[in-house]
């Protein structure tokens, strides 16, 4: 196994994952593929340029009762990496699987499976504190009883992280596990939490599972799978999920976009230019009889996902990860919500992203305001007036009298700590006055010389500068 990163912003990775039937991009999205119903020809996979897939081993073991287990890339249709899941899900929607942890761990090793998942025991949504302790410590001791019984090193054991919403339980959880040598890890149990729209806990989950686990492994995020809060998890260091929305969604005629979730039967134009709206309109899907016009949907759904991925990684590579979040949170109340709860983890985000980038900064608003790209950046030397990002950043005034006082605050008490006996303020508009303000308040024996700036070429400020000090 292999996990080369080649790209980093924020906690976001562009990385290549290596198992033993190919390699694939990182972040990914594993379409899952139900066994027992396959939705689309495994030759649609191929054509699209999906090179790793999901599967169920617990369902497949259970639809073939009494036979010998088959390769899973045989009978999936698909040569490239395959991932199989273990039942866990079954457990929280069913309450018990019937299967054994050991026992679908040899079934994954015989059915030739390249990523395979051990059976943890999910928390849920509603499990309360001392129900969430117990799955954590269940969890890991299905981990330990896992690693003892596994055989083959050439398949990608993944651990999972349990504690639900009981963030502390999900801490506890990531550090035993980081613990334990899994090639991947997985944060479980945040279906609900996505569906209700949470996405304030999703947060907490995400990073408190980041912190424990190493930073050398792949995370992988279970059940998300609308390409809308991509951008989002990616950010937070999710480079692997899975779903099976895309053809759930199609078989209630839901077409997935990166803004929403639109129902097909109020389509009046396709606005996507895939393979699959590009040769037919809404109008003619909606005469397809079901089971084709499913299939359809599916693909478009599918292409939406991988679109979305691609353009995560465009902004992963020019450092402008971080914008793109912002121009998401406009498309949905929910998603504004979800970039100021990722802003409250700035300080620990910053800590993996680079320094330089290809690309200068933009600034929208107060997200960005607040987050590591502050905007105006104070007082700066002369010197470094030029370098990155002071010079490349593109922003937007807002003319936003809180923001205004705001920095006018941090620049008064920079100046207040440096103790000068006078300063020379270059004086522009609405932001300029209320510094000049701030200034006067904070510090009153400084003398504050003030030089307008608007209209005037940067030689003349400079030389009025000269003159005054003199």
């Amino acid at each position: 196994m292999s996990f080369q990163v080649q790209g980093k912003d924020l906690l976001g990775r562009i990385g290549i994952l290596t198992t033993k039937s190919g390699s694939f991009q990182t972040p990914h999205m594993f379409p899952v593929v139900d066994p027992n119903r396959p939705v689309l020809d495994p030759k649609f996979y191929g054509e699209a340029g999906i090179k790793a897939i999901m599967t169920n081993a617990y369902l497949l073991k259970r639809g073939r009762p009494g036979r010998l287990p088959k390769d899973v890339h045989r009978t999936l249709g698909f040569k490239e990496t395959v991932a199989t899941d273990s039942g866990a899900y079954q457990i929280l929607e069913y309450g018990h699987v019937g299967v054994k942890p050991s026992e679908i761990v040899v079934y994954q090793e015989k059915i030739d499976t390249d990523i395979g998942v051990i059976l943890d025991f999910p928390t849920g949504f509603h499990s309360d504190a001392r129900r969430a302790g117990w799955t954590v410590d269940e969890t890991v001791r299905r981990a330990d009883e896992a690693l003892k019984r596994i055989k083959r090193k050439d398949i990608l054991w993944v651990g999972p992280v349990q504690g639900g919403v009981h963030i502390k339980e999900v801490a506890r959880s990531a550090v035993e596990m980081g613990k334990r040598p899994f090639s991947i890890y997985a944060l479980g149990s945040p279906t609900e939490l996505m569906e209700a729209q949470r996405f304030d806990v999703l947060v907490d989950m995400i990073v408190a599972a980041k912190k424990g686990l190493p930073h050398s492994r792949p995370l992988h995020l279970f059940g998300a799978g609308h390409p809308a809060m991509f951008p989002f998890i990616v950010a937070l260091g999710c480079d692997l999920f899975d779903s099976a929305a895309y053809a759930l969604y199609a078989r209630t005629g839901r077409y997935l976009t990166s803004d929403g979730t639109y129902e097909l039967a109020q389509i009046e134009e396709f606005s996507c230019l895939c393979r699959i709206c590009d040769s037919t309109t809404p109008e003619e899907m909606r005469r397809l009889d079901a089971s084709e016009r499913e299939q359809l949907l599916s693909k478009h759904n599918l292409l939406a996902c991988f679109s979305e991925l691609r353009k995560i990684r465009e902004a992963i590579r020019t450092g402008h990860l971080w914008e793109l979040l912002e121009h998401r949170a406009y498309a949905n109340p929910a998603f504004e919500k979800f970039l100021a709860k990722i802003v409250q983890y700035s300080a620990f985000l910053e800590q993996f992203t680079p320094t330089v980038k290809p690309r200068g900064i933009s600034h929208f608003g107060e997200a960005s305001d607040h987050s590591f790209y502050t905007i105006p950046f104070g007082p700066v030397p002369m010197e470094l007036d030029e370098t990155f990002p002071l010079a490349q950043t593109e922003s937007f005034d807002s003319h936003d009298p809180r923001m205004y006082e705001q920095k006018a605050e941090q620049v008064a008490a920079w100046v207040k700590r440096l103790s000068p006996k006078q300063v020379f303020l270059i004086s522009e508009g609405e932001y300029g006055a209320t510094l000049g303000k701030e200034l006067s308040r904070a510090t009153p024996k400084l003398k504050v010389i003030r030089v307008q700036a608007k209209g005037s070429k940067p030689d003349r400020t400079v030389g009025s500068i000269i003159r005054r000090s003199g």
